[in-house]
């Protein structure tokens, strides 16, 4: 037996460590694919595109040589690479975030606004930003910040003055995508604030307040696409949930 042991032991060894390479190995053999970049202005979008195994294989037996691409975006203004602050969550308190998170210089997608006053790019990856010019710098504001959901971009007026469809970001290959957003003025962004693309004003705002889901009568329509955009470009419809009060295993629709 301690000789089967001995015979054996180092196979397991071997199959352990095989294992672990090939649960790893789907994104170890990462490959610039191809390269892009297009101007506005003082700005650059640049983007590599990555190609690497997909790993399908390990879940369905599907081609080990199976292959995903991943297109990265950045953007560079006069030259420079820029640097998004990273989202901190936990701002504020030193107990919980003693240190601050690294810039983001890389996102899931970017796109130059074609109808906007001076070049403007939005970013992000869940968290969305504007970048624009002021005194000869870079400027760069958050739409609005989050770390878990997808982000989402929606023109409010692009369909006849009525809204399109929602846009989720995702991590894949958008390369092949327009670098320019162009449709509508109003753009609503994680269904959290409208950006005036012709004046790049932000209007933000929140319907999952207690107070807000009070007037609501508890219908949540925090993450919602919207409807109907009113003549006036001043009011929303969205489509709301709740909880049916009286059967709580079905839920109303609004």
């Amino acid at each position: 037996m301690d000789s089967f042991l001995s015979t054996f032991k180092p196979t397991l060894q071997f199959m352990k460590w095989f294992g672990l390479a090939a649960l790893l190995g789907c994104n170890s053999e990462k490959k610039i694919n191809t390269e892009g970049r297009v101007a506005s202005g003082p700005f650059e979008i640049c983007w590599e595109v990555e190609s690497s195994r997909s790993g399908a294989w390990f879940n369905n037996g599907g081609d080990f040589n199976a292959k995903v691409k991943t297109s990265w975006f950045s953007v560079k203004y006069k030259g420079k690479l820029v640097q998004v602050p990273g989202f901190d969550p936990n701002a504020g308190s030193v107990m919980e975030a003693p240190s601050k998170p690294k810039p983001v210089e890389y996102f899931w997608q970017a796109l130059f606004l074609k109808d906007s006053p001076r070049p403007a790019v939005i970013v992000g990856i869940h968290s969305m930003y504007l970048i624009t010019e002021e005194n000869d710098q870079a400027k760069i504001r958050p739409l609005h910040e989050q770390d878990g959901d997808f982000a989402t971009y929606q023109w409010l007026d692009s369909d006849n003055g009525q809204p399109g469809a929602m846009n989720n970001i995702y991590l894949g290959d958008d390369s092949g995508a327009s670098r320019f957003l162009s449709g509508g003025r109003y753009l609503m962004v994680n269904s959290r604030v409208v950006l005036d693309v012709q004046t790049l004003e932000v209007y933000p705002f929140d319907l999952i307040t207690y107070e807000v889901l009070q007037k609501l009568h508890n219908y949540h329509a925090g993450n919602s696409f919207v409807a109907q955009f009113s003549p006036e470009k001043s009011q929303m419809v969205l489509i709301g949930n709740r909880d049916n009060p009286e059967k709580p295993i079905r839920t109303c629709r609004d």
